[in-house]
């Protein structure tokens, strides 16, 4: 229950930022001024423990960055998820990378730990889930984490 209230907390404060134009977040926490001091630190992953919903493979390069393919969560539309990414990578200082969606699924943490990937975005496809579970596992080792189709 505390995990939906916060996501909720999440979501209101989302909508009041971006009522008053400002950029919405991306994560459960906001990106600390440490974060975006260190440079390019991009983490390949934001997902949170519990998290059930969808989720987007999203390439990044230019501006100084390699080619970069990260998994992103925490929207209930994957149209969104894609602009708080934009708004993430802004934030760090980075204003000429390019950033393009890879497609997109859904994920859920099973009550046994499990973690499974399934299904795919209406308006992007279905991402490499294969690639987005070996992000996932390097993420939360030790978890099993399932493809679906």
């Amino acid at each position: 229950m505390f995990f939906h209230k916060k996501r909720f907390q999440f979501f209101a404060e989302n909508i009041a930022r971006v009522f008053t134009g400002k950029a919405p977040l991306n994560e459960l926490q906001p990106i600390s001024s440490e974060e975006k001091k260190s440079g390019y630190s991009i983490p390949p992953v934001i997902l949170s423990e519990g998290y059930k919903g969808k989720i987007l493979l999203v390439s990044i390069s230019g501006d100084g960055i390699e080619d970069k393919v990260i998994l992103r969560s925490g929207d209930l539309w994957h149209r969104e998820i894609l602009r708080n990414t934009e708004a993430e990578i802004r934030n760090l200082g980075i204003r000429d990378a390019r950033i393009y969606e890879l497609g997109g699924a859904h994920l859920r943490f099973e009550p046994d730990g499990t973690i499974i990937i399934y299904g795919n975005s209406q308006q992007y496809g279905a991402c490499d889930k294969e690639y987005a579970a070996g992000l996932v596992r390097n993420e939360f080792p030790g978890r099993r984490v399932d493809v679906r189709s």
